[in-house]
């Protein structure tokens, strides 16, 4: 995928998601394999989020989470972690 841009590749990663969920593939399986993948290939405009961090943004408005999202992304990259009791910290 790191041939594509980051909205395309985010794109396909949907398809083959919702293609594998309708084979009767357990789609959690690929996502994380994707994951797992981006952690030594990152994509750009990819972001790669803790999970549970991940499910506490879905209650957030979309460009609160598109920031938590980059600020995981970067901190990741530079060897870090961001967790959500980092996020819940850095709101307090």
């Amino acid at each position: 995928m790191s041939d594509v841009g980051g909205a395309e590749a985010l794109l396909r990663l949907g398809e083959e998601f919702t293609g594998r969920q309708i084979a009767g593939e357990d789609p959690l399986a690929f996502a994380e394999d994707v994951y797992r993948r981006h952690l030594h290939e990152p994509v750009d405009g990819l972001d790669a989020v803790d999970n549970e961090l991940y499910r506490e943004l879905v209650h957030v408005p979309a460009d609160e989470r598109q920031r938590v999202a980059q600020e995981a992304e970067r901190r990741r990259r530079l060897g870090q972690h961001y967790t959500l009791a980092d996020y819940q910290r850095d709101r307090s």
